[in-house]
């Protein structure tokens, strides 16, 4: 009998026990206190569990221009839902504000400029971006000649 009992319990902890480790708190919106105040600076805030001391802490709330964008009520709310669900769907798989994880693309010299001419296609004319073309293409081949187009485009300074 208390070997059934035993494995009650620690199946118990095992299930409770998840739902009361979570590592942050389900983010809430902020709208001006109980009458929906359009003056207040609205935001949504969460916490999150501090990696050193595994208490949660608040964290810096979100406002995402949504104050200055949304002057209705309704329009408010509705941007504020989305980003809300949004932050918490990034919550549950695993988003820490924590993590400083840099991630550094390595580019080569030529696949850093051909990247950089497709950016700045979409947003100057084709008559500057035909003129950026030119001068790209005038670069690679001087770093072709230099043994340098394939290097890591870090490793490229102004100097001779």
């Amino acid at each position: 009998m208390s070997k059934i009992l035993e494995l009650l319990c620690t199946e118990y902890e095992n299930v409770y026990g998840l739902k009361m480790n979570k590592n942050y708190s389900i983010p809430k919106i902020y709208h001006g206190g109980d009458n929906y105040d359009l003056t207040k600076r609205w935001y949504v805030y969460y916490s999150y569990g501090d990696p050193e001391t595994a208490k949660l802490v608040r964290q810096n709330p979100i406002f995402a221009n949504f104050n200055r964008l949304c002057k209705t009520k309704k329009e408010r709310l509705t941007s504020f839902k989305i980003l809300r669900d949004t932050l918490e769907q990034l919550l549950k798989e695993g988003y820490s504000p924590y993590e400083n994880e840099i991630i550094e693309n390595e580019y080569s010299a030529n696949s850093a400029f051909d990247f950089a001419l497709e950016l700045k296609k979409s947003t100057v004319s084709s008559s500057t971006y035909k003129g950026y073309l030119n001068r790209v293409n005038v670069f690679k081949k001087y770093l072709k000649g230099k043994g340098l187009d394939v290097a890591n485009i870090k490793s490229i300074n102004s100097r001779p």
